[in-house]
């Protein structure tokens, strides 16, 4: 998998439509907007162009050979994973673990994520990867991630 830095917020959009398409769990279940793909593409963009205006941002595609598959955002700053995607066709344990090593190396080996407690496959995910939860407050669950040394 390759990672391709973007400042352009259209192909940021592009990428999140790509990593939530036919995927109808993420789109019934565990994203936090409920009315279909284009409403949880939308929110989503909003909401990452909110965090960036805060905590600074890099948006990342997430591609296989020149196609498109997923995208990551991330503010190296705060050491945080805000967003991330992978299409459902391409979301084999090797990308999991490629995305996963990628945030890991941005991050220097410590980052925090903050998920939605409805969406469980990602906080499963992310814990498998060797993240701990150390907070559930509301809605959110609070994980971090620390190389060991």
């Amino acid at each position: 998998m390759i990672f391709e830095k973007t400042n352009k917020i259209n192909e940021l959009k592009k990428a999140i439509e790509i990593a939530f398409v036919d995927d109808e769990l993420l789109l019934n279940k565990f994203h936090i907007i409920k009315t279909g793909l284009k409403d949880a593409v939308y929110d989503t963009k909003y909401n990452i162009l909110d965090f960036k205006k805060i905590y600074g941002a890099e948006y990342y595609l997430l591609k296989n050979g020149d196609e498109i598959i997923g995208y990551c955002v991330l503010s190296n700053m705060y050491h945080f994973l805000y967003s991330f995607g992978i299409n459902i066709e391409y979301r084999s344990k090797e990308n999991k673990m490629a995305l996963f090593n990628f945030v890991v190396e941005k991050c220097n080996g410590t980052f925090f994520c903050s998920l939605y407690n409805i969406n469980d496959r990602a906080i499963n995910y992310l814990t498998k990867m060797g993240m701990h939860i150390i907070g559930q407050e509301m809605a959110i669950t609070q994980l971090k991630y620390k190389v060991c040394q």
